[in-house]
């Protein structure tokens, strides 16, 4: 985790289990084990050499940059415009976890408290202590992740990953003790959650609906996947789930209930999950943007550039190095250059420096993006007739 992904890797985890470990009263008589000292010592000889080694061909500029920027920065402030207020991540969560997060208030619920000290251990031996510590390590876990990324001044989606095995592990729990009658909850309460399933359901296939473009007099302007319609039926599969699984609570059947919301569930996320990033890839602006470079390339050695709106993804698609353009001027700038470049700007930064360009350069390629709702263009500084000529009689053009 520290070799992928820095401090995060290390502190996190350290910080849940400490604060585990605090709560168990535990905390000081674990850092003064040998197992310890142990534990630290191959930790240091796994991720050390490499952070020393890199930092040192790199003239210590690589680990300025992935501290400083990527670590302290990130946290401070919203980098790449990737911000939001201190609620983002706990709505996200709601989203990203559904359709299971139907039920998350009644999880939550019974995982605290006398509720959790209640829960009734299964074979094997266990204590009432020994409950109580594997719910106190999985609220642990779950907090420190959304506590620290709620308070983080950059904000992705992706950031609450981790905390999802603690959370499927105390629903997993939670449905667990209700088939055995081991929950004080009433038919009413559970019934809420499946009316929670079914909205889940119509507020997916409402915004898949949305999204296609069907509904033009609610459509988002510059926003519309078409290949999204028919798979706004999709939403009909938690419904169908709730629906039996009230049918079958109704008969007393419960073990039967949780099956059809497991079975629904899984369905629904696995439709959802194999078909729409097929659809959404197609739209994405890095790869045909790279694809446009190679075809248009005519020397080995090339400049790309960013004007407005740095894009990660044409680092990893070009496997060249994005120069970040920050004015109309510096654009000007990049464009005269003696290598070919090429630069990716709005339609309105095109508008704007086009008039003043006092040398000729091609349009190469002209995209909607769908995530900013906006046209883009790509432009090189080589003239369209030596494009065209050397496409003629250099078919063999070097990739990027």
């Amino acid at each position: 985790a520290v070799l992928a992904k820095g401090l995060v890797g290390v502190v996190l985890p350290v910080a849940a289990i400490s604060l585990f470990l605090l709560w168990e009263r535990r905390l000081v008589r674990v850092l003064f084990r040998r197992q310890f000292v142990g534990a630290i010592l191959l930790f240091a000889a796994v991720a050390l050499p490499w952070y020393l080694a890199v930092g040192y061909w790199t003239k210590w500029e690589f680990l300025h940059g992935f501290f400083g920027k990527h670590h302290w920065r990130r946290f401070q402030e919203p980098l790449e415009g990737h911000g939001g207020s201190i609620l983002y991540h706990p709505l996200v969560l709601l989203a990203t976890f559904a359709p299971w997060s139907a039920f998350i208030g009644l999880t939550l619920w019974h995982s605290t408290g006398a509720r959790a000290w209640a829960d009734q251990s299964p074979a094997g031996g266990r204590t009432s202590d020994d409950r109580l510590s594997a719910y106190r390590l999985l609220w642990c876990w779950f907090a420190v992740w959304l506590v620290f990324f709620s308070i983080a001044g950059t904000k992705l989606p992706n950031y609450m990953l981790p905390a999802f095995p603690p959370l499927a592990i105390l629903s997993a729990r939670f449905f667990v003790r209700w088939c055995r009658g081991q929950l004080p909850v009433s038919d009413k309460r559970f019934v809420v959650g499946l009316v929670f399933l079914v909205i889940v359901g119509v507020v997916v296939g409402f915004g898949l609906l949305l999204a296609s473009g069907a509904l033009s007099w609610l459509a988002v302007p510059g926003f519309r996947v078409p290949e999204l319609l028919p798979w706004s039926l999709a939403g009909l599969i938690p419904a169908l789930g709730a629906t039996i699984a009230w049918l079958l609570m109704r008969r007393h059947l419960r073990a039967a209930a949780t099956g059809a919301i497991a079975f629904a569930s899984v369905a629904f996320v696995s439709v959802l999950a194999a078909y729409g990033p097929v659809v959404v890839d197609q739209y994405k602006i890095a790869p045909a943007v790279a694809d446009a470079v190679c075809r248009a390339q005519l020397d080995r050695d090339i400049d790309i550039g960013c004007y407005g709106r740095y894009r990660p993804g044409l680092v990893f698609y070009t496997q060249r190095k994005m120069h970040l353009v920050g004015n109309d001027d510096d654009a000007k700038t990049f464009l005269r250059s003696p290598r070919q470049t090429f630069l990716l700007l709005s339609e309105k930064a095109w508008e704007r420096i086009r008039h003043d360009l006092n040398h000729p350069v091609q349009i190469v390629d002209r995209r909607w993006d769908l995530l900013h709702r906006r046209g883009v263009i790509l432009v090189t500084n080589r003239s369209t007739v030596a494009v065209r000529h050397a496409k003629g009689s250099h078919s063999q053009a070097a990739t990027p």
